[in-house]
């Protein structure tokens, strides 16, 4: 039996292609972070792992969780505190940020890290200068033991 898988070419064959997508994966990620999260921009623009974004919730002053997932999701479970700013159409709904200052930091996230990794560019052309992202998004923060609460938000 063991013979025959390892003499087998379509199990070498299929291996070799989710290790070349993997790695492929992972260089497109790169390269699409470093343009996304430049240094030489003006602000503060970083795709922290989620045990910093655990620290930043915690010791970064007046920072606000962005969630951009659908209002369901949020509803299910959210970090504490979070705004729902729903990303449709590559657009942000703007009416839930009006209120926000533009120089307090977020913390924004969506539920595996794209959607959100999207929102940073359009926060960015809303003038919000301190942006914190959570890679892997709000699976990666659950994880690592974040709060989570869940229901709807305040005011909605």
């Amino acid at each position: 039996m063991s013979d025959d898988l390892i003499n087998n070419p379509f199990l070498w064959y299929s291996l070799v292609a989710v290790f070349l997508l993997v790695i492929g994966w992972r260089i497109f990620e790169r390269r699409w972070d470093s343009r996304i999260f430049d240094k030489d921009r003006k602000g503060v623009f970083k795709n922290l792992h989620a045990k910093a974004a655990l620290f930043a919730y915690d010791h970064v002053k007046g920072l606000v969780p962005v969630d951009v997932r659908s209002y369901k999701e949020f509803e299910q479970g959210h970090i504490p505190g979070a705004i729902n700013a729903t990303v449709k159409d590559s657009r942000v709904e703007a009416g839930p940020l009006e209120g926000l200052d533009r120089e307090v930091p977020v913390l924004v996230y969506c539920e595996g890290g794209y959607a959100s990794r999207k929102t940073v560019e359009l926060l960015k052309e809303m003038g919000v200068h301190t942006i914190y992202h959570i890679h892997r998004g709000f699976k990666s923060w659950q994880f690592y033991g974040g709060a989570v609460e869940s229901g709807a938000a305040e005011g909605a």
